[in-house]
């Protein structure tokens, strides 16, 4: 279980936790729309602690979200790639010719 103990788990689990505990105080609609960008958090009048922990939704959303898709995409695009270098690959194993 890398990601308990290790660096690079707490930058997994860290924004995550962030993202928790901003639904609970900001409630869930808001920190939904701070992380989609549809809501800015310049124009929310909230206290000084919640106005700090939306801008760091809203910077959380601007960096997450692109970082989760580019990693599904990356995943399938590493499946069809996959699937195709089986289909191409012939039955001895080798693709030079004459070995």
């Amino acid at each position: 279980m890398w990601w308990l103990s290790s660096p690079r788990g707490a930058v997994i689990w860290s924004p995550l936790i962030l993202l928790f505990f901003a639904s609970i105080v900001l409630k869930p609609a808001l920190t939904y729309g701070l992380i989609i960008g549809h809501m800015s958090p310049a124009l929310i009048p909230l206290p000084p602690v919640s106005t700090a922990l939306a801008w760091a939704v809203s910077v959380i959303g601007w960096l997450l979200m692109p970082a989760l898709v580019g990693a599904v995409v990356g995943y399938l695009v590493n499946m069809q790639i996959g699937r195709h270098r089986s289909l191409a690959t012939p039955p001895g194993g080798s693709l030079a010719h004459g070995a």
